[in-house]
């Protein structure tokens, strides 16, 4: 009777031993694999460091330039020797080339006439047959894709090449044409352009959109350098510029109604609400919003999670 009871006993204790280990077997199996399931998925967060910067929005386009520009008169037949290089600005009275006319028995002529400036200005040697096409005076009277229309048929003939000189006037700021195989939600009079890189401002003068395609007059509103002396210029047009700390857009998410990124601070991800400035292909400028006192903050050099799907706020991505 004892040794049945004991045996009982015995196998109770076995069976509860069983359970335990069982248990405890589980726990560290299921500890496992949520340890190595976090493992997996911080693997694939992606976590960037962002930086203070800008955003532009840019339209490329290759511009003709609309000037001021004398002509100056070279005989037919004279050769023509500069004085001054090409671009040099002239006062008035200046040289600025010699003619060598004709040829005198056999030999060479005698350099007897010179090209003065008539008044100050610019130094152009290339005479290229727009100088009657794209008039400045033509600007307040003709439709841009009137003036397209003509430069293109201006284009389209065939010239020999001229050798001549003309003066540019360096005093009057230009203009440009330039054609877009896209619309845009310019402005005429209103809307006013940066050059990428530069502190130049062009106001949208005139503006016509049809079938998808847009022409447009800019006039420049203050100095353009190196621009003014050539007939085609490629511009980067900047229309708007957006200011913030520099995080793809794929970084943004929505939490409580909130927009926001996730910041990670001792390898924590923390959401943060932020204020989006603007968006510019796959990057966007933003602001934190009503930043805490406390870590983390979103600064220089912070890092953000790129791929907030796979976070929740407060959760470890080990790295």
């Amino acid at each position: 009777m004892n040794k049945q009871k004991r045996r009982k006993k015995e196998y109770r204790l076995f069976v509860l031993a069983s359970i335990v280990l069982l248990l405890i077997g589980a726990s560290v199996l299921w500890w496992g694999i949520r340890f190595m399931a976090n493992r997996i998925v911080a693997r694939v967060i992606d976590i960037q460091p962002v930086q203070w910067g800008k955003l532009e929005e840019v339209e490329q386009a290759e511009a003709w330039t609309i000037r001021r520009e004398k002509i100056l008169p070279v005989p037919a037949g004279a050769k023509l020797e500069p004085v001054v290089p090409e671009g040099q600005r002239v006062r008035r009275g200046e040289v600025i080339a010699r003619l060598q006319q004709g040829q005198l028995d056999g030999a060479a002529g005698r350099w007897d006439e010179r090209v003065v400036a008539p008044e100050p200005g610019q130094v152009c040697y290339h005479v290229d047959g727009l100088e009657s096409v794209l008039l400045p005076e033509l600007i307040d009277t003709v439709e841009p894709d009137q003036l397209w229309q003509a430069l293109q048929q201006e284009l389209g003939k065939e010239k020999p090449p001229v050798q001549g000189v003309k003066l540019l006037d360096n005093l009057q700021n230009p203009a440009f044409l330039l054609h877009l195989n896209s619309t845009v939600h310019w402005q005429a009079g209103k809307t006013v352009l940066k050059l990428r890189g530069k502190d130049t401002s062009l106001l949208v003068k005139k503006l016509k959109q049809r079938g998808g395609e847009t022409w447009v007059i800019l006039t420049a509103l203050n100095e353009v350098g190196d621009l003014a002396h050539e007939r085609r210029n490629n511009l980067e047009l900047v229309e708007r510029t957006y200011r913030g700390y520099l995080v793809p857009a794929s970084a943004l998410t929505e939490t409580g109604g909130k927009k926001g990124l996730y910041v990670v601070y001792k390898e924590i991800a923390y959401f943060r609400p932020v204020k989006v400035n603007g968006q510019v292909g796959e990057m966007a400028a933003v602001e934190e919003i009503a930043p805490e006192n406390k870590a983390p903050l979103l600064g220089p050099g912070a890092r953000v999670v790129v791929t907030p799907a796979l976070v929740t706020d407060g959760q470890r991505v080990m790295r």
